[in-house]
């Protein structure tokens, strides 16, 4: 005898396949919700690692900073007389993570169209000036406002300006101001203080 099997009839396959569909388009959603919440999340993210980075390359370029005597390079924090083109020339005994070995330092805000860097840009130089190399810090960066924190017997102060070979400032704040305005820039925007120590002269650099 011919045993029967019992078997799908046609509507309950389509109703099967119905019900595959569904829960196929359904789990493609959710995966594409996620994909894109994940996207979202990098693209707040990302900007707010690169702020957080610049601040922390400039902070660690300036502790380094050293004077070491008349006959070295000078400190020398200057205003333009450009609202916001101020520039920093110091050297330093190294510009993390760009360069490990003494190296001249200059800061400024590019605003030439003709250079590939723009805004914020870090340059140095070799202290021989075998070469000079420029690092982009903050694209966005329009201005550059710095001030200079001086302490001697008399007082303690903040300068808009300071030139010196013998003696680093006490302190530098730098505060930028970027083109946009949303949460990086606010970031970026915020002033960094960065304390300084004495200088290097009569610790057998050069001293005056």
């Amino acid at each position: 005898a011919v045993s029967c099997r019992p078997g799908f009839t046609l509507v309950e396959t389509i109703i099967a396949l119905v019900l595959t569909a569904i829960m196929l388009s359904t789990g493609y959603s959710v995966f594409a919700m996620a994909a894109d919440a994940r996207e979202r999340a990098q693209a707040v993210v990302d900007p707010v690692a690169r702020a957080m980075a610049t601040r922390n390359v400039l902070q660690q370029v300036i502790q380094n900073a050293i004077v070491t005597g008349r006959n070295g390079p000078v400190f020398q924090g200057s205003n333009t007389g450009t609202a916001g083109n101020d520039q920093i020339r110091f050297l330093a005994t190294s510009a993390p993570p760009f360069i490990d070995r003494p190296v001249l330092v200059r800061l400024f805000v590019d605003g030439d169209g003709n250079t590939p860097e723009e805004g914020l840009v870090l340059e140095l130089t070799d202290p021989g000036l075998a070469w000079s190399r420029r690092f982009e810090l903050a694209r966005p960066a329009v201005a550059l406002y710095s001030r200079y924190l001086v302490s001697d017997s008399i007082s303690t102060r903040w300068q808009p300006t300071y030139v010196s070979p013998l003696e680093l400032p006490a302190g530098i704040e730098i505060r930028l101001q970027l083109a946009r305005h949303d949460s990086v820039a606010a970031l970026l925007e915020t002033p960094l203080l960065v304390r300084l120590g004495n200088s290097w002269a009569g610790h057998g650099m050069d001293s005056p």
